[in-house]
């Protein structure tokens, strides 16, 4: 079986005055470890069931197992996948992206074993626009420049740009109020740590009369489903902004924070494709995610961007050179973490939570009606009958 890990990032930028460090984590579960890769890693290694090996005769079905992908730039599993036998994870990292709030990047590609269908997760991406609306890298206030877009503006930007303005819209889901809600919640906790770090920084005006103040901008989400010649493509995004006025004697200035915590893109080769791995898809997201070791390297390394008094790419790669994860605690509430890593599943509202034999929780397609367990491995089916001998089945959760 493979690997994968699901991307939510978290951490709020600050410019001029502070690098804001926030951070969506997610406990992780027990685990193999597997190869990644800073850039492209390797693929993390498939390995046969051996319940799906010795069940006689063949049971329909599907089997699952966990599995973290190591990011070798950090030297801490990155990514925690939930994924079926014979399908491949690979992780691509980047840790030169210019931005002190969220400096690394990850992109999960994963596929199926045939190659109709493949999942692409993206973590945090985080963009400042500024008072004069220019865009582009800073690399002396170590910031992407870019206006505002919200979900759905951002879903066009991303489509237009594979595509070439070739997709046709098929679909559009309508919100979700809970997911909403999380935003909110989210964009709150990030509002709090930009004002506490703000405060640190004036000292609350008491530096040159300068003061940082933070307010919750706009929040949004977006999932469409396109049509590109035979291609189904379906995309998920969400996103949030906040304000940054900063004021001084002789100048007053705004800035807006925006990120898009994560981002997912569906692609299967045909309608039939789309619809034969849909349940795998909605699976596999709901299970999967970055792992707390990833948020804790984003903020460290964001931190020393935020304390260097030099080039603010060369701190970044000094910090990634060094950064170890040994002993360090994430400075982010982990209500906040567990609530933002819960969006997608909240979002889609087509996934039903059963409780694993230690107490946990696995997510499976509402379309499945049966979830079983042997050790680390799962089976999801269509029916009790289904159930492979040495298999638990597992109860719903509500």
């Amino acid at each position: 079986m493979k690997k994968l890990t699901i991307a939510l990032s978290a951490l709020c930028m600050a410019v001029v005055l502070a690098a804001v460090l926030a951070g969506c984590a997610q406990p992780a579960a027990s685990s193999q470890a597997a190869g990644g890769a800073g850039g492209a890693s390797e693929t993390a290694p498939a390995a046969s069931s051996e319940a799906a090996q010795t069940a006689e005769p063949h049971i329909e079905g599907t089997y699952y197992g966990r599995y973290d992908i190591v990011d070798r730039d950090i030297g801490v599993p990155a990514f925690s996948v939930f994924l079926p036998n014979d399908w491949e994870a690979t992780l691509y990292s980047d840790w030169t992206v210019v931005s002190a709030d969220v400096p690394g990047m990850e992109e999960v590609a994963i596929t199926s074993p045939d190659g109709l269908a493949s999942i692409t997760i993206d973590s945090c991406q985080s963009y400042t626009q500024g008072p004069t609306g220019a865009e582009g890298q800073d690399f002396g206030a170590y910031t992407t420049y870019m206006n505002y877009l919200d979900a759905g503006a951002f879903t066009d930007a991303y489509i237009n740009s594979a595509y070439g303005g070739a997709a046709t819209l098929v679909r559009e889901l309508p919100d979700d109020s809970a997911t909403l809600a999380l935003l909110a919640q989210y964009l709150d906790a990030l509002v709090a740590q930009a004002n506490a770090a703000g405060e640190r920084v004036t000292g609350g005006g008491a530096i040159g009369g300068i003061t940082s103040v933070a307010e919750p901008a706009a929040y949004s989400m977006c999932r469409r489903q396109y049509q590109v010649g035979s291609q189904q493509i379906e995309t998920s995004v969400v996103n949030v902004a906040l304000t940054q006025t900063i004021s001084g004697p002789a100048l007053t200035e705004q800035y807006l924070h925006w990120r898009i915590p994560y981002s997912i893109v569906y692609t299967a080769a045909s309608a039939d494709a789309f619809a034969q791995y849909h349940d795998i898809y909605e699976t596999i997201v709901a299970n999967s995610y970055f792992t707390t070791e990833y948020y804790a390297a984003v903020e460290y390394i964001s931190g020393c961007i935020a304390k260097a008094a030099m080039d603010a790419k060369a701190a970044a790669s000094s910090g990634a050179s060094g950064y170890s994860s040994s002993g360090y605690e994430s400075a982010t509430a982990e209500s906040t973490n567990e609530k933002v890593i819960g969006m997608w599943d909240d979002y889609i509202n087509e996934v039903d939570s059963y409780t694993t034999l230690d107490g946990g929780t696995v997510k499976t397609s509402m379309y499945n009606d049966v979830v079983a367990q042997s050790g680390d491995e799962f089976f999801v089916g269509s029916s009790t009958s289904d159930v492979p001998a040495g298999f638990t089945e597992l109860s719903k959760s509500y």
